[in-house]
């Protein structure tokens, strides 16, 4: 982590794999951000989390059948602030994983949502992520 406060994918990308609640950086006089990894054995779950804080998600997908997970977020409470996605570069056509992290912007009960479909479909989805998230406000 080059600057205080400042994650860079990189970062986040270490984060997930540790399958830990962190503590990031912070700026000072501010909160220090935590961050939490799901992936989908967490699906239908209920978690906590506090205004700023990083939910990061980590689903398996393989971009060459043309499914991709596809985040539906409710930008009052939740904003998606990164999307990749994390494989193997040989074989080609390998598999890997989608990483979404969103950011808790705005308290309430909300609902994080991914459907993987094919974006030029208008069919049903044919695998949906699902975690209830409450969000609550920040500590002084």
């Amino acid at each position: 982590m080059d600057r205080p406060g400042v994650v860079s994918p990189v970062d986040l990308s270490r984060i997930a794999r540790s399958g830990k609640a962190l503590r990031l950086p912070r700026q000072k006089g501010t909160r220090p951000k935590m961050a939490i990894e799901l992936g989908p054995a967490d699906a239908g779950t209920s978690r906590s989390v506090r205004i700023g804080d990083l939910t990061i998600v980590r689903l398996p997908e393989n971009p060459t059948t043309g499914y991709r997970w596809q985040p539906d977020p409710d930008d009052v409470r939740l904003k998606l602030v990164d999307d990749r996605f994390e494989g193997a570069e040989v074989p080609r056509g390998a598999g890997g994983d989608r990483v979404l992290v969103f950011e808790a912007v705005g308290a309430g009960s909300v609902r994080l949502h991914c459907a993987m479909r094919r974006s030029w479909g208008s069919g049903e989805p044919v695998e949906e992520f699902s975690v209830e998230l409450d969000v609550q406000p920040r500590l002084s």
